[in-house]
C-alpha cells in the first residue's frame, strides 16, 4: 500500500489515528441520566420476569460501520494505491519513438503515435502525482531533460510530433537506483528497439499495427539520348502493404495528365517509364492513390522537367579546335562561334563559353569561363601559380563528377578564392601552403563557372568525361530559371535573410548560413524562397524505401496496440477518490437505516 503525496509513515499514522479516534468514542460512556420515580414495583417485576442483558453485537455493527465511514474519508484524501513489482521505482523515464512511421494511422482512426501518447499518459496516470518523470524521443526532439512533475510531462508529452528528418536513435537513459524506463514504439525504426536494457531497465511497449501503404520512391525526368527535346518520366511504385493491392499512379502538371493502374504484390516496387514529351511546364507531380492509405507522407513525390528546346550556346574564343569540336558534337546544343573582337551582348542565347575572354559585364545568360581576367561578376583573383596540385573537390554539382580531377594536369593558373559555402565550390586546388579555387561555380543571375587556366594549358580537354563535363556545365548555367533539385532534409539557398514557403504557402522555419538561408524539408515538395533580391524555387526529391517500409517491424505480425488493456500498461492500480467517498456515502445511508429502525441502538 502507497499513499501518493503522502510519506508512507505519516499516511499510516493518519489511517491508525482515525481508526483510535473513532474507537475511542466509542468506549467513552455517557453518564447515566437519574430519574425519580414514585415506585420501582413495576420495574422489579419486569426485571424479575425478563433477565436483561447488554446486546453487544448492535455496539460493535455500529463501531464497525464509523470505522468503514471514517476510514474510507481518510483513504479518499490520501488516495492509496496498490504496487506489485514496481514499488521500489520512484522514477519513471517515458521513451517514445517519433520516427516517421509512427504516423501511420490504424484501423481505428488513430495514429500509431497517438496510441503511444495514450499509453505513455496512462502510465504517467497510474504512477501517482507522487512520482517523477522524464519524457525523451528517439528522433532528438527532446534530446536532453530533467525529471519533472506529471502536470508538467505531459505538456512534454503533447509538444513531441514524429518526424521524418533525422535518424532515430535511443537516448541516453539515466542510471539511478529506483529508476525504471519505457520504451513505446511500433518496432519499424531500426535503433534495436527490442533490446531490453538492463541498467536502467527497459520495459518495451508495442504499439504496431499492420498498416497499408503505397509509396512513390522514386521520381526523376530525363531527356531522351538520341531526342534532346523528347522527355521521359521514370516512377518507382512501392507497395508496402501486407497483400497485394492496386494502386493508381497519376503525373498531372500544367494541363498535363497521365493515369496508370497497377497491380503490385507485397513489399514489391514497379518501375514504370512514360513519355512525357508532351508537358511543357518545369515542375511534374506523381501521386500514388490506393483505398485505405494510411501513410501520407510519401504519396507525392515532385521532378524538375528539362527544356523541351535546343540550347543556343555562344562560344567567344581567338581559336579552339578542341573546344569548338567538343560543344558542337553536344546533342541539344545550337553553337555559334564568334572572335572576341566580334562579341555583342545578347539576349538571344541561353548560355556562353568565353576562352581566354571575359567581358567587363556580366552577359545575359549563365558563362562558363576558361583563363578568364579579374572581373567583378566573377570570384576575385589571387596570384598566379604554376603546375597547381590538386588537394580536393566538391561533388555536389554533376559537372563535377566526370572528371578524374586527381590526374589533371595544369601547367599555368590564377586561382580564384575560396567561396565562403562548401556548396559553392565545384573544384578546389591546393599550391604550397596556399589553396585556392581552380574551378568554382557561382549561383546567382546569371550563374557561372570560372576556371582558372586555359584550355589549352592543361589535359582536361583529353579527359574521358570532358564532353559529359561540358553538358553538364551548359545544363547548370542554362537553368537559371529552373527550379533547384535537392534531396529531402537540412536544405541550403543562397538568399541571404530569405522566407521559405512550401506549395500550400505555409511559411517555414528558417535558419542562418554562411550562405545564405537553411530549411528542413521533411517530404518531396515544392518550395518557394523569396527576399528582397529575387526568388527561388526549390524541389526536393522522394525519400528512401525505408522510410515508406512501415510494416518491417520487430514485433508479432498480429500485434495490436491494446489501449484499453489497463493491466498491460498501468504499474500500479487505485483506489479512486470517488469511488471511497461513494462507500463512505453507502455507509451513511446503512447507519442511518440502522439507527431509524433501532438496529444500532
Amino acid at each position: 500500500m502507497r499513499f501518493a503525496a503522502y510519506p508512507p509513515l505519516a499516511a499510516w499514522a493518519l489511517l491508525i489515528g482515525v481508526a483510535v479516534s473513532i474507537m475511542l468514542l466509542y468506549l467513552l460512556r455517557a453518564r447515566p441520566a437519574r430519574l425519580a420515580v414514585s415506585s420501582t414495583l413495576l420495574w422489579s417485576k419486569i426485571a424479575a420476569t425478563h433477565a436483561l442483558r447488554f446486546q453487544r453485537w448492535r455496539w460493535l455493527l455500529s463501531l464497525l460501520l464509523a470505522l468503514l465511514i471514517g476510514l474510507s474519508i481518510a483513504l479518499a484524501l490520501t488516495r492509496p494505491e496498490a504496487t506489485h513489482a514496481d514499488n521500489d521505482v520512484r522514477r519513471l523515464v517515458l521513451v517514445l519513438d517519433n520516427s516517421p512511421s509512427m504516423a501511420a494511422r490504424t484501423t481505428g482512426g488513430a495514429t500509431r503515435w497517438e496510441h503511444a501518447v495514450h499509453r505513455a499518459a496512462l502510465l504517467m496516470k497510474d504512477a501517482g502525482p507522487a512520482r517523477e518523470f522524464l519524457v525523451l524521443d528517439t528522433m532528438g526532439q527532446r534530446s536532453a531533460g530533467q525529471f519533472i512533475g506529471a502536470a508538467a510531462a505531459l505538456t512534454v508529452l503533447e509538444a513531441l510530433t514524429p518526424t521524418a528528418v533525422g535518424e532515430a536513435r535511443m537516448p541516453v537513459l539515466p542510471r539511478e537506483p529506483g529508476t525504471l524506463a519505457y520504451l513505446l514504439t511500433d518496432g519499424v525504426a531500426d535503433f534495436q528497439a527490442g533490446q531490453v536494457l538492463r541498467d536502467p531497465p527497459v520495459r518495451t511497449q508495442s504499439v504496431f499495427e499492420p498498416a497499408d501503404n503505397a509509396a512513390i520512391t522514386a521520381f526523376d525526368v530525363r531527356a531522351m539520348p538520341h531526342a534532346p527535346t523528347q522527355h521521359e518520366a521514370f516512377v518507382r511504385v512501392f507497395n508496402a502493404s501486407a497483400s497485394a493491392r492496386r494502386i493508381t499512379l497519376v503525373l498531372d502538371g500544367a494541363e498535363f495528365g497521365i493515369r496508370r493502374v497497377l497491380e503490385i504484390g507485397p513489399g514489391e516496387s514497379s518501375n514504370q517509364f512514360f513519355d512525357v514529351s508532351a508537358f511543357r511546364g518545369s515542375v511534374l507531380r506523381a501521386t500514388a492513390v490506393m483505398d485505405g492509405d494510411a501513410f501520407a507522407l510519401d504519396d507525392m513525390a515532385y521532378a524538375v522537367t528539362p527544356t523541351h528546346t535546343r540550347t543556343r550556346v555562344l562560344l567567344v574564343t581567338p581559336g579552339s579546335a578542341e573546344l569548338e569540336a567538343a560543344l558542337g558534337l553536344l546533342a541539344g546544343v545550337q553553337l555559334t562561334v564568334v572572335a572576341p573582337a566580334a562579341y555583342r551582348e545578347s539576349a538571344e542565347f541561353d548560355a556562353y563559353v568565353f576562352d581566354r575572354f571575359t567581358p567587363t559585364q556580366a552577359p545575359a545568360g549563365g558563362a562558363l569561363v576558361f583563363a578568364s581576367a579579374p572581373a567583378s561578376w566573377l570570384s576575385e583573383a589571387m596570384k598566379p601559380v604554376k603546375r597547381p596540385v590538386i588537394t580536393r573537390w566538391d561533388e555536389t554539382f554533376a559537372f563535377a563528377r566526370p572528371i578524374a580531377w586527381d590526374e589533371l594536369r595544369v601547367e599555368r593558373a590564377t586561382l580564384g578564392s575560396l567561396p565562403s559555402g562548401g556548396a559553392a565550390a565545384a573544384v578546389v586546388l591546393g599550391y604550397a601552403r596556399e589553396e585556392g579555387a581552380l574551378i568554382s561555380a557561382k549561383e546567382g543571375s546569371p550563374r557561372a563557372i570560372h576556371a582558372g587556366f586555359a584550355l589549352r594549358e592543361s589535359n582536361l580537354a583529353l579527359q574521358a568525361g570532358f564532353p559529359v563535363f561540358l553538358a553538364a556545365a551548359l545544363d547548370w548555367i542554362a537553368a537559371s530559371n529552373v527550379p533547384l533539385r535537392r534531396e529531402a532534409g537540412a536544405i541550403e539557398v543562397t538568399l541571404r535573410e530569405a522566407e521559405v514557403y512550401d506549395r500550400n504557402g505555409r511559411r517555414l522555419d528558417t535558419f542562418a548560413t554562411t550562405g545564405g538561408t537553411g530549411f528542413v524539408a521533411s517530404a518531396s515538395d515544392v518550395f518557394t524562397s523569396r527576399n528582397r533580391q529575387g526568388e527561388l524555387q526549390i524541389v526536393t526529391g522522394p525519400r528512401s524505401e525505408a522510410l515508406s517500409a512501415i510494416n518491417r517491424t520487430t514485433f508479432a505480425d498480429d500485434a495490436r496496440p491494446q489501449e484499453e488493456d489497463r493491466a498491460r500498461t498501468a504499474s500500479a492500480w487505485s483506489l479512486q477518490p470517488a469511488w471511497l467517498l461513494g462507500f463512505a456515502l453507502f455507509l451513511l445511508l446503512l447507519e442511518w437505516f440502522g439507527y431509524t429502525r433501532r438496529v444500532t441502538v
